[in-house]
């Protein structure tokens, strides 16, 4: 896992920034690891998990291209990583493509020259004898070619098509005659860049040219209506393309919009420099290096400081002195705190939700949704399919009045989306607490996604549900601790569920073990003791690894310069070292000695 603050190494970077390109380090080392089989989390990895990922590098048997894009993926340096998955696939299909092997060649089409198109060629290629120009129109096809209708105010001019090379531009008709080859009625040297735009929109299947007649009339006649249909098809498809590329205008001034709003945010984070503090309880005071701002006590901005291991201190500025100030904690350590540091408007919640919304809108724009018709759905709506009510209904919730029923069936036969509008009190919560049910019941694997844009609706609906069925698993998406979200849901945040879903798994775990001890005629009682055994093995080798992260720490620390103040102490001696992290989730379980002795006890 990768969530946030919270991770499983080696799966999360080393270094604690938090861009999109830890998913881009995840997916990396999960690739790694299922192609070369190696465990990071067996003993010979206990000291350092990290050191599986250069051992499945030397080893995984990939092209080189792919190795090196995996290393690129599990970079220690995060500017080294694909900023996002999306750069990452789009590198990855490049390497696909030039490793496929080479495409055939196609058809051989035959081409005829008109006096004129090679008296043209042979004045823009430069060509001494005109017998070379045969050779020079092959091989600038040779390179890479496209074929495209040729379109005049938006009309196709039917048997007319432009052929695309690396130099010219020939213009082509079908012989009349013959209809067995083309015809170059003219040709232009054209510069190499708008060749290729030219070709990007054209037609480039497999196909290549030749100059002369063809030996087979009616296979050279039959593939040249087939290329004909064929870019004709591309052209129209492309067109297709370009019109939803318009619609899709509106996500990309969306997506500028939201760019331009977290470099707001960005800017409203005014760092302000400290040199020193005092700690006083929940309260601290901060010496500037400067006169602060003056809105620096204005509610809303709350400032905060980074650990120099990680993690944050936050809280409200609540009253000034020159170029003193004091701070309200509201969440952090103080005794964590450096000396020196940068106090920042804490911009983080407001920048989370910017980042959520421009990955959903990522996933729109780049075709990465469930349903790829959500764009036109959210373009158009008006090309939504009309929704079919259900009428083998059996109602839950007693008292529905006839227009919430009627909505419900609706509901329920919707192929697309359905938009249910009421004032303050009309039981809109109602309709959506019956429609999620009768959803569990047709469906009882079915997940259902409530979103909201206040708390106060989503939490409501959450109480009516729970109080329907205590049977249902619900989840609330939320911070622990917010003021906004009710308490009567606080059971269902992620924490607190994550932590009923461990005591589920773990009672599965024991049941399983009971039934699979007693097939194999083994006591309980020695499979609880051989289960003891691993768990005080890997108790141990975490607690080695800590002790060696500790020594490695100490080792920097004491390598780093120290600063003196006038009075001659140490500065270095006041900065208090890195608070190291529970190795392998084991410490908060444990009490180190109780708990060892009672597995030696047991």
């Amino acid at each position: 896992m990768t969530l946030a603050q919270h991770g499983t190494k080696p799966y999360q970077p080393a270094r604690g920034e938090f861009t999109f390109s830890r998913d881009v380090y995840a997916f990396g080392v999960l690739v790694l690891m299922s192609l070369t089989g190696i465990d990071p989390f067996s003993s010979d990895y206990a000291t350092d998990r990290y050191a599986a990922i250069a051992d499945a590098l030397d080893v995984v048997q990939v092209p080189d291209e792919v190795r090196d894009f995996l290393a690129t993926c599990v970079s220690d340096e995060p500017d080294d990583r694909p900023a996002d998955a999306a750069v990452a696939l789009t590198t990855l299909r490049s390497i696909h493509e030039a490793l496929s092997p080479q495409r055939p060649k196609g058809p051989v089409f035959y081409l005829q020259l008109t006096n004129r198109a090679r008296v043209d060629i042979q004045e823009q290629l430069d060509l001494n004898d005109a017998r070379q120009v045969e050779r020079a129109i092959e091989e600038d096809l040779l390179e890479g070619c496209a074929i495209a209708p040729v379109v005049r105010d938006g009309v196709v001019r039917e048997g007319r098509l432009d052929l695309l090379g690396a130099e010219l531009k020939l213009n082509l008709v079908v012989d009349e005659a013959t209809a067995d080859r083309f015809v170059v009625i003219g040709a232009h040297s054209l510069p190499s860049s708008l060749l290729e735009k030219l070709r990007d929109r054209a037609y480039s299947g497999p196909m290549s040219f030749r100059v002369g007649e063809p030996q087979d009339r009616a296979a050279a006649q039959s593939a040249i209506l087939e290329l004909r249909v064929a870019a004709a098809e591309h052209t129209n498809e492309l067109r297709l393309k370009e019109r939803a590329d318009e619609e899709r205008r509106v996500l990309w001034t969306w997506k500028a919009t939201l760019r331009a709003k977290e470099q707001l945010e960005r800017e409203r984070e005014a760092p302000i420099r400290y040199d020193d503090i005092s700690i006083e309880g929940h309260r601290v005071t901060f010496s500037l290096e400067g006169l602060p701002p003056d809105d620096i006590t204005d509610e809303g901005r709350h400032r905060q400081v980074e650990f120099l291991d990680g993690g944050f201190l936050g809280g409200d500025i609540y009253d000034v002195r020159g170029t003193e100030i004091d701070m309200a904690v509201r969440y952090g350590d103080p005794s964590r705190l450096a000396r020196r540091g940068t106090l920042k408007v804490d911009t983080w919640a407001s920048r989370s939700s910017i980042m959520r919304q421009s990955t959903a809108l990522d996933a729109v724009i780049y075709d990465r949704t469930v349903r790829r018709d959500l764009p036109r759905l959210l373009m158009k709506p008006e090309t939504a399919a009309a929704p079919q009510a259900v009428h083998d209904v059996e109602f839950v919730l007693p008292g529905l009045d006839e227009a919430k029923k009627e909505a419900v069936r609706r509901a329920l036969g919707a192929a697309d989306m359905l938009a249910v509008e009421g004032p303050p009190g009309t039981g809109k919560t109602t309709f959506i607490a019956e429609l999620i049910l009768q959803v569990l019941r047709r469906q009882p694997d079915a997940r259902v996604l409530v979103t909201s844009q206040t708390h106060a609706a989503l939490d409501n609906v959450l109480e009516r549900l729970a109080v329907l069925d205590r049977a249902l698993r619900l989840v609330r998406i939320g911070r622990a601790g917010d003021p906004r979200i009710s308490p009567k849901v606080s059971e269902y945040l992620i924490e607190a569920a994550v932590a009923s879903w461990r005591k589920e798994v773990v009672s599965r775990g024991q049941r399983y073990l009971r039934s699979w001890a007693k097939e194999r005629r083994i006591s309980e009682r020695e499979v609880e003791i051989a289960t003891l055994y691993e768990e005080a093995a890997a108790f141990a080798a975490a607690i080695n690894a800590h002790t060696i992260e500790q020594h490695r720490i100490e080792r920097e620390l004491s390598d780093l310069p120290r600063e003196r103040d006038a009075s001659g102490v140490s500065q270095f001696s006041l900065q208090r070292r890195p608070r190291l992290p529970a190795p392998g989730g084991f410490l908060p379980r444990w009490g180190l000695r109780a708990d060892l002795a009672d597995i030696a006890r047991r």
